[in-house]
């Protein structure tokens, strides 16, 4: 008996040990947390947000890199503990971990809180010199985002895009897409082109009441408590009026820039009893004579769903919000109409951002080295890239237009057999 009794203490012991260095996340040292930003305190007592079982200490911040104090007020002091701020790339730590009037006190600056969804503060605490255990606080950074409409003009016209500018606090929080996003009334896209824009297309005629909600790339603490990755929705109220000229739409809103195909592309186009069959109409890019000669549209056969099957070849490229297409007889406009006519998806040129370095077309990177990945070319706004394995890239919209395409972060953890496959085989 007594030979067992000491294996079980001795194999105990040993469990007991192992124990030690992981990470204390129930268990901890400290009483209570304060957190200090420019002229708000929060704390872990009074601010404690619990996520999937986690507690976190949840703070409001305004900038992507703000200085703040934080303040641990330990359960019972004890000077042989020794406690160290375990150093992390979410932040660097302006002044050391020191015991002041009853707390230990840091001074930390966050890296990018605008890429960081949680972070967690660990502490390394000692005895006698002796490793006994890893403690953890995690913080959640919240900022609550406000994208705002503001407009001169509340008129509006059927078949016309109008492109407003939208104000926010940091543009790149705002999800984007190049993709329009259709309701009953109207459809509308949220992009970035030289700063936040909302693009809008009405359909029909009269009060037009709009409630678009943006989707930001990070959970937030809205005022019910929730956790939530929308923005408050964007509400306006316009005037849509009737155009001038028939407006007819399309069964497709964007068509490559191709002359591959002599014949053209094929479309289908509203019925007009006006509309002409088996006729070439002019597409140029204003009501009056002498605009810019767009492409042609030949008229085939009626549909049996109230449309007509046509033709369309291509000669310019056009942006819907560029304004409308007019479909001419000669130098007459007769109806109009509109879509995206796009550049042919190629790649010019990759490069690749090393940190602390300057954009290179040497493409080849070691495993688990951090870069930026950046794409040029033409049309690739609607192309998709994927590493050999499958896994798709997510995109810096804040830096993509249609000739280039930014990666952050693009080749992290993926292998340098990968990287290389990727980078020369899959692009070139």
């Amino acid at each position: 008996m007594n030979l067992r009794f000491y294996i079980y203490l001795l194999v105990c012991g040993v469990f007991w040990g192992a124990n030690q260095n992981k990470i204390s996340a129930q268990q901890t040292l400290f009483l209570d947390v304060v957190l200090k930003i420019d002229t708000s305190s929060y704390s872990l007592n009074n601010n404690r947000y619990v996520f999937q079982n986690q507690s976190y200490l949840a703070f409001r911040h305004k900038d992507k890199q703000p200085e703040v104090e934080l303040l641990f007020y330990p359960l019972v002091y004890n000077p042989s503990v020794e406690l160290r701020l375990m150093p992390s790339g979410q932040f660097e730590e302006v002044d050391s971990l020191l015991y002041i009037n009853g707390s230990y006190r840091t001074v930390i600056q966050f890296t990018d809180l605008s890429s960081s969804q949680f972070v967690s503060l660990i502490f390394e605490e000692k005895r006698g010199g002796q490793k006994i255990q890893y403690h953890e606080i995690k913080l959640l950074p919240n900022l609550v985002p406000v994208v705002r409409l503001p407009r001169k003009d509340d008129d509006l016209f059927i078949g016309e895009v109008k492109e407003f500018v939208l104000t926010t606090q940091y543009q790149d929080y705002i999800r984007t897409s190049p993709d329009w996003v259709s309701t009953a009334d109207y459809d509308y896209r949220i992009l970035y082109d030289q700063g936040l824009k909302l693009q809008l297309l009405p359909k029909v005629a009269g009060k037009l009441e709009i409630s678009i909600t943006p989707t930001t790339r990070k959970f937030y603490i809205n005022a019910e408590g929730e956790f939530v990755n929308q923005a408050k929705p964007i509400k306006a109220t316009f005037n849509v009026k009737n155009t001038r000229l028939q407006f007819l739409s399309v069964d497709v809103s964007e068509i490559p820039f191709e002359f591959s195909t002599p014949r053209g592309i094929e479309i289908q186009i509203d019925y007009n009893r006006n509309l002409q069959l088996k006729k070439t109409y002019r597409i140029e890019d204003q009501i009056e004579p002498g605009g810019v000669f767009i492409g042609e549209l030949y008229t085939r056969s009626m549909l049996n769903n109230d449309k007509v099957l046509c033709w369309i070849r291509p000669f310019a490229l056009h942006k819907i919000s560029d304004g409308y297409l007019y479909l001419k007889d000669g130098d007459e406009s007769k109806f109009i109409t509109n879509l995206n006519i796009n550049p042919k998806q190629s790649i010019s040129k990759v490069s690749i951002l090393r940190e602390g370095g300057d954009w290179s077309n040497t493409l080849s990177l070691n495993p688990g080295e951090n870069a930026f990945l950046k794409i040029e070319g033409t049309g690739l706004n609607k192309a998709t890239f994927s590493l050999d394995e499958g896994i798709e890239l997510k995109p810096d919209t804040v830096n993509s237009n249609e000739n280039v395409r930014s990666f952050r972060n693009s080749c992290k953890r993926i292998s340098q057999a990968s990287a290389v496959r990727f980078c020369k085989h899959q692009l070139w």
